[in-house]
């Protein structure tokens, strides 16, 4: 028998069930987070569901706009895609690469891109889902390239503000919806000829405003949900066991419609550092048995060292992966519940509060009524000038109740107001906000 060759055998087969063992691991998501010092949506982030650990990579732009309409990647570009929102609610489609931190404008789709965005290996191209003014949601079809346009696909319904995938198992897509009471729901959306959207059975709960992706290998959904203290947490979701399972809890701050799964090249181009270690010692140990008798282990050693240390640029910029935890100094906030009087034919900015000097408002959650209103209605920050800074606008406040999770930032000194732009009789309007308070450095 030719110990030489069993001994590369075995270091073949040692290799081989290390990146066998690589491809079926749990997928690594990628997602927009919220900056620490400005808390605006804009920080490309990666979550590890194996490791329990969320690494903030980078920034992206200048905190003056949101990247809160979804994220997406692409195999044949080997790129992410991202859609922002500007305080006017106008939507940009960007790239970008994992090298970071810059990312590429490619075209504006329009206005109020928030939904979420996939990628379809089905026709290479991107598929996204704008929100207007009043709640009724459209999915669109786009090109993953500069100089593009959006095309209508099909109408959703409403409330459709909590992530959008695609399963190539089954080729249909799948979103979250919210409704007036925050209550999240996953439908699959077949766009085959007039399309249909069809509710699932599976329970979510409630602020499911994170992001949906699918992980083909384990036939599973991620999304990520929120609970009414701000508080994220990744989830998936078994539809074959119609079953929904907390992971861990990502932090604060994580409800700007987009979480995706390479499920490819970037996902698994870095073996696990126990995947490693474990091939190492393998390899030694054959090293041990043939140097037991009588040969040198010295080549052995070298193949078990480069192996191990051809991984650590690999991932030593994510070595020391960064727990997101709650801001001790948080200070809960909560409005008093407020009953004013809304003038017929009015534009009214009712003053909710004014933030503290060193704070950011964080405001989360609103519920209220303007009895017999007509008109938009929006929760804004406004300057000391009396320009609005952020707005977010709230489906179904004007004549109907509405309780939303949302997301909003008031920054130092600025107000935060309620605006409503009544077109009908006199009316009362009563509601509540809550959020926090956060210390700045």
């Amino acid at each position: 028998m030719k110990t030489t060759n069993n001994f590369s055998h075995a270091v073949a087969i040692l290799i081989g069930i290390a990146a066998a063992s690589n491809l079926t691991a749990a997928p690594i998501l990628y997602t927009i987070g919220p900056d620490l010092g400005t808390f605006a949506p804009n920080v490309f982030t990666q979550i590890n569901p194996a490791n329990q650990s969320v690494s903030p990579l980078f920034n992206l732009g200048n905190g003056t706009i949101g990247i809160n309409g979804g994220v997406a990647y692409s195999a044949a570009s080997n790129l992410f895609y991202t859609i922002s929102n500007d305080n006017n609610g106008m939507s940009s489609l960007e790239s970008l690469s994992l090298a970071g931190p810059t990312f590429t404008f490619l075209f504006s789709p329009g206005i109020g891109y928030d939904g979420g965005l996939t990628y379809s290996t089905a026709d290479n191209m991107l598929y996204a889902i704008d929100n207007d003014f009043n709640g009724a949601s459209t999915l669109f079809r786009m090109p993953a390239a500069a100089g593009g346009s959006a095309s209508l696909v099909m109408p959703l319904g409403t409330g459709f503000t909590g992530g959008l995938a695609y399963d190539a198992l089954d080729s249909m897509f799948y979103a979250i919806s919210n409704n007036n009471l925050g209550v999240s729901t996953l439908n699959r959306i077949n766009t085959a000829g007039a399309g249909s959207v069809t509710p699932l059975g599976v329970t979510l709960g409630s602020g499911f405003l994170g992001g949906l992706a699918f992980d083909q290998t384990a036939n599973l959904f991620y999304a990520i949900g929120n609970n009414n203290n701000g508080g994220s947490t990744l989830y998936s979701i078994d539809l074959g066991a119609n079953q929904t399972t907390p992971v861990f809890s990502l932090g604060s701050g994580y409800v700007n419609a987009g979480l995706a799964d390479p499920a490819g090249p970037v996902a698994s181009q870095t073996p696990e550092p126990g995947t490693v270690a474990l091939m190492a010692m393998g390899i030694l140990c054959l090293a041990a048995g043939r140097w037991r008798r009588g040969r040198s282990f010295r080549g052995a050693a070298l193949i078990a060292a480069a192996v191990t240390l051809s991984t650590v640029s690999g991932f030593a910029q994510y070595s020391s992966p960064i727990h997101d935890v709650d801001n001790p100094a948080r200070q809960p906030f909560q409005a008093p519940f407020v009953n004013f009087t809304l003038t017929s034919g009015a534009v009214i900015g009712h003053v909710v509060t004014t933030v503290p000097a060193n704070k950011v408002l964080v405001v989360e959650y609103i519920s209220g009524v303007c009895d017999q209103a007509l008109g938009l209605s929006s929760l804004a920050s406004v300057d000391a000038s009396n320009n609005v800074t952020g707005s977010q606008y709230l489906v179904g406040f004007s004549n109907a109740l509405t309780a939303s999770f949302l997301r909003l930032y008031v920054r130092p000194n600025e107000k935060l107001e309620l605006i409503i732009d009544n077109l009908g009789v006199n009316t009362n309007c009563r509601f509540s906000v809550t959020g926090y308070y956060v210390n700045l450095p």
